[in-house]
């Protein structure tokens, strides 16, 4: 369970984050084979940092870091650098704001799609004891995962909505709130489903 937990927000801060998940020889493997696309590009001002500790004493910490579809701005590509007391492995997913279309297999509607959010499992690299980072043959907890991102995505959700109201309602305000925050609640319940 986790103890404590903080999103870093200063852009900074952000910016060191993304430094240190670039050296990182997992996030370069991933983005080398699910970024090559000429396509897919990065987008720097949609990264999301979190630090925390979990009840146990382990220190966690995430970074992600989208990659946006040229001709689809309504589709990117997340690549999530998680790290459990210096252990690392880097999680994928896809986030659509609209409904997937042909030849878009595998979304799964977040909170039964009621504000037009989808998202894609994508592929787990983990670091192994030589060599260089690989496709982990282990697959992610996803019931697990889905189980904590269908209570944790629908708070989220639900918070943003508020927030948003209470602000006056400033364009994009739901729809850049709700991406990021279940990028961050999709990282969060990465680290729960963690075997």
């Amino acid at each position: 369970m986790i103890r404590e937990a903080h999103w870093i927000t200063s852009a900074e801060e952000l910016r060191g984050l993304t430094a240190l998940a670039g050296k990182s020889p997992l996030m370069a493997r991933a983005v080398q084979l699910e970024a090559a696309d000429p396509e897919v590009e990065k987008h720097t001002s949609g990264v999301v940092g979190v630090t925390g500790s979990t009840q146990s004493g382990d220190r966690i910490r995430i970074t992600m870091i989208p990659y946006q579809f040229r001709s689809d701005p309504d589709h990117a590509r997340y690549f999530v650098l998680n790290e459990l007391n210096g252990r690392t492995r880097v999680e994928t997913f896809d986030l659509l704001r609209r409904r997937p279309r042909a030849g878009e297999e595998g979304f799964l509607p977040v909170n039964g799609a009621a504000n037009g959010l989808w998202i894609r499992p994508g592929s787990t690299y983990v670091q192994p004891a030589s060599g260089s980072g690989h496709q982990a043959p282990e697959r992610l907890n996803w019931a697990k995962f889905g189980l904590c991102f269908s209570v944790v995505g629908d708070r989220v959700l639900g918070a943003v909505n508020a927030g948003c109201s209470a602000m006056g309602d400033w364009p994009g305000c739901r729809s850049i709130g709700s991406a990021v925050g279940l990028a961050g609640a999709a990282a969060y319940c990465g680290i729960m489903a963690w075997s």
